[in-house]
């Protein structure tokens, strides 16, 4: 990963400042963590001030978290266990649930004895329960389906799976380069947890790549293109690294045993998400394949192929739903490069959300997940 950061921070880190900004949201609502949320997903877009002028607004004694920072001795969403848990199991919104009202009220007519009972037969503790609605919280949690974490083998790709078993939507979370699938976990269990409360079954896959990078990457040729100037780096963005035509064709035959599994007609209630090279993965392989996905996720993601993505955005998959999350302090795919991103979607038809945040090469603030939670909610 050292080697990683020196090559690209040296390749776009050259130009002061953060540069191009790109664009992000004009509407902003704070969600139910206390973050902005983005609204109208898919609608014109203004600059970054929008994003920072709510950000402005946030109190400095925030309960969460501002960020989940990234170190080399742990793995990458670790830290952000504690507050992904905290947004499964605090809050006034955990009453949300999939029964209607009758079933709601049902709940609440219950004594504490009963809740107590409901809770304890569903192997959950309500020692930390001191109210009542402590207590409908958590039997809320009992009420759901089970979503115990499974490994299974899924087309030749190791695959821990999470959420619902009987999916509206599938989500496919490629891991990041040289990185463990399992360091997604506890932000797909808290997606899982999350949207089945929002009233959206969802089942998160998170396949292990072979030697755990996706295609490979040239680190040479980045450390070339600093000293070669714009026309090498122009090189650098229209290349297609090697290995990644072997990853389409695998990835592609993966989504097939997936829809099988599923019983999915097609690729309609897929979404493919994923972080930094694993960003890249999911963006290539929807933008590949002949049958357009519900959406894609870009976290920290960066451009290769640009002419080949133009050409599938326009003449294949024109409409194309995509959420775009990158931090500002971003070190090792710096911020401005996701502008060209963000441009390359637009200019060719993507219906897509470029989110900024106040973090780097991670997941982000709160606030982020929140605004997935709204748009993975808005695919089914």
């Amino acid at each position: 990963m050292d080697e990683l950061t020196s090559a690209m921070g040296a390749l776009f880190c050259q130009r002061e400042g953060v540069g191009d900004q790109g664009a992000a949201p004009s509407s902003w609502q704070r969600g139910p963590d206390g973050g902005f949320v983005a609204t109208d997903f898919g609608s014109e877009e203004d600059e970054c001030g929008a994003y920072e002028a709510a950000q402005e607004e946030e109190t400095a004694d925030s309960a969460a978290p501002m960020g989940v920072p990234y170190r080399e001795e742990e793995p990458l969403f670790a830290s952000a266990s504690k507050w992904f848990e905290s947004l499964v199991y605090g809050g006034e919104e955990r009453l949300r649930r999939e029964t209607d009202d009758d079933d709601t009220s049902q709940l609440r007519s219950l004594s504490v004895r009963e809740l107590r009972q409901i809770i304890s037969e569903a192997g959950l503790s309500h020692a930390d329960c001191l109210e009542r609605r402590d207590l409908e919280l958590r039997a809320v949690q009992a009420f759901a389906p089970k979503r115990e974490t499974s490994e299974v083998e899924i087309a030749s790709y190791r695959c821990h799976v999470v959420g619902a078993s009987d999916p509206e939507l599938v989500v496919v979370v490629f891991h990041g380069y040289l990185a463990p699938a399992a360091e997604l976990l506890p932000l797909a269990g808290a997606l899982a947890r999350r949207t089945y409360e929002m009233g959206c079954k969802t089942k998160f896959v998170l396949p292990q790549s072979p030697g755990n990078s996706w295609f490979n990457l040239n680190i040479s040729s980045y450390i070339l293109a600093v000293v070669q100037g714009e026309a090498e780096k122009a090189r650098v963005v229209r290349s297609t690294p090697q290995g990644v035509p072997e990853m389409r064709a695998k990835v592609n035959a993966f989504l097939a045993a997936v829809r099988h599994m599923f019983r999915l007609q097609d690729n309609s209630r897929i979404c493919l998400a994923g972080f930094s090279q694993g960003a890249m993965a999911a963006l290539d392989v929807a933008l590949d394949a002949d049958m357009t996905v519900a959406g894609v996720v870009v976290i920290s993601g960066f451009v290769m192929s640009v002419e080949r993505w133009a050409d599938r955005l326009r003449n294949k998959h024109k409409g194309l739903r995509v959420l775009q999350l990158h931090g500002l302090q971003d070190k090792i795919i710096p911020f401005y490069t996701a502008s060209w991103l963000s441009d390359l979607l637009k200019s060719n038809g993507a219906n897509s959300m470029f989110i900024p945040h106040s973090a780097g090469h991670e997941f982000g603030p709160p606030h982020v997940f929140s605004s997935l939670l709204s748009f993975l909610s808005s695919l089914t």
